[in-house]
């Protein structure tokens, strides 16, 4: 009967198989999302570092002149851009694995809820069928104990 009740406190081990398994896949998608923002961030310093390259060169070859305002200005407008478009990128990755991270959390708290109310309902039923089998029991035994009275009876009136 402890073990039963016990039960509702301590999932069984395919349940914990299960959970693991969720959390596992929880970890490798954050692990994932954390290798794609480290790329990220590596690109962008590489690109931010090409992009200061190709302005200190491009203002050393053309110093003081009208072109070289205007390569300027269209660098630190790329520059924008792709700046802007690694922040969308890398909005999205975090946007993505907070989303797949509060499915996986949503999905185990489920099935934990789940869980334990199958172990619920078959803790009501194993206690409802050991009271049941304890009645069978007590009846059995009072039956007995009026067989045993019974057969007393007789003996005693077949011996008189």
């Amino acid at each position: 009967l402890d073990s039963y009740r016990n039960r509702e406190e301590y999932p069984s081990a395919i349940e914990n198989q299960l959970l693991r398994s969720e959390l596992d896949k929880a970890h490798a998608d954050a692990e994932t999302t954390r290798a794609n923002f480290e790329e990220l961030t590596r690109n962008y310093e590489n690109l931010s570092k090409s992009l200061q390259e190709q302005q200190t060169a491009q203002q050393e070859d053309k110093a003081n002149s009208a072109e070289v305002l205007d390569d300027a200005l269209a660098t630190i407008s790329d520059l924008q851009r792709q700046n802007q478009a690694l922040a969308a990128k890398l909005k999205a990755t975090q946007d993505t694995h907070d989303k797949d991270m509060s499915e996986c959390v949503s999905a185990v708290e489920n099935e934990v809820a789940s869980q334990h109310e199958l172990i619920r309902e078959e803790k009501r039923r194993n206690d409802e069928a050991l009271r049941k089998k304890e009645e069978d029991i007590e009846r059995l035994e009072e039956e007995q104990r009026r067989s045993t009275e019974e057969l007393r009876a007789t003996t005693a009136e077949l011996s008189a």
